[in-house]
């Protein structure tokens, strides 16, 4: 879940709407699962633990909104009866970090069991891998667990992905085949930041650039943060893709806000590594 900075509004914005105004601070993505928006999504109040009208202004309420896509919407309404004071949210927690992150995601291979609409299996299980998020504390499980972050088809304790056949054919919920294709993605992207490395052109900024491009395209940052560290364990280079810079090359600086920027409002203490080492 990628950490998230907010700006102050500036007193020429106060009047926007909320969604556009989340939108240009911590671009179009869901601040719960990391995936790219559609053109419809939702704003959540933390602190009342309610839905906000969108096209409203934040008014006072500004340091207390996110956003949510669909599908993490529905998986709010499914738990909104439990309270909110116990989750890890994103804009006041590190919620990822390179080392000991609270969020943890790897690949894992899953018991898959697909459904009919009587709840009656469809043919034998099929052993899968997923992009399976989990928590190192209780505050990141309770939050995945109430957002439903890897479904609410998936038992966590037994790897096993117990899913109706039309829901996976409508993408009700496509988060976690979504990550996993993130993943895929990430790790091809790996391997060509290491193949430029190996054949010595010296200049991997436009490698980097095409890199920053697919991250932002697929989404799921976290996904893109893990793959990339556990493959090169490279601070600098994780903070050039996804560090929330416009130019890859150097030439630019870390900004706050959208929309010519890839990953705005990324909060900077993720990279705690680097702070550690100077």
């Amino acid at each position: 879940m990628r950490p998230l900075k907010r700006m102050t509004l500036p007193q020429e914005l106060e009047d926007g709407s909320a969604y556009g105004l989340l939108i240009d601070v911590f671009g179009p993505y869901c601040s719960f699962s990391d995936e790219p928006l559609p053109d419809v999504a939702y704003v959540w109040d933390k602190t009342n633990n309610s839905e906000y009208p969108p096209e409203q202004s934040p008014g006072g309420n500004w340091d207390n909104l996110l956003l949510f896509s669909p599908a993490t919407r529905d998986a709010w309404i499914r738990h909104r009866d439990q309270s909110a004071s116990n989750l890890s949210l994103p804009d006041s927690e590190t919620t990822f970090r390179l080392e000991d992150s609270p969020f943890v995601y790897a690949l894992e291979k899953v018991e898959v069991l697909y459904l009919d609409e009587s709840g009656a299996q469809l043919g034998g299980p099929q052993e899968q891998e997923f992009a399976i998020v989990r928590g190192s504390n209780a505050p990141a499980q309770a939050t995945i667990d109430m957002f439903d972050l890897n479904t609410e088809y998936f038992d966590a304790a037994e790897g096993r992905l117990r899913m109706p056949y039309l829901d996976y054919l409508s993408r009700r919920d496509a988060r976690l085949h979504s990550r996993t294709q993130a993943w895929r993605r990430a790790t091809h992207a790996a391997e060509q930041i290491a193949l430029e490395a190996l054949e010595g052109r010296g200049n991997r900024g436009p490698v980097l650039a095409q890199v920053q491009n697919s991250a932002a395209s697929t989404g799921y940052w976290s996904v893109w943060a893990t793959v990339l560290w556990n493959r090169f364990n490279d601070v600098g280079l994780l903070s050039t893709v996804l560090g929330a810079r416009t130019d890859v090359r150097g030439e630019g600086e870390l900004l706050g806000s959208g929309p010519h920027n890839e990953f705005p409002g990324t909060a900077p203490n993720w990279l705690d590594l680097e702070l550690k080492a100077a």
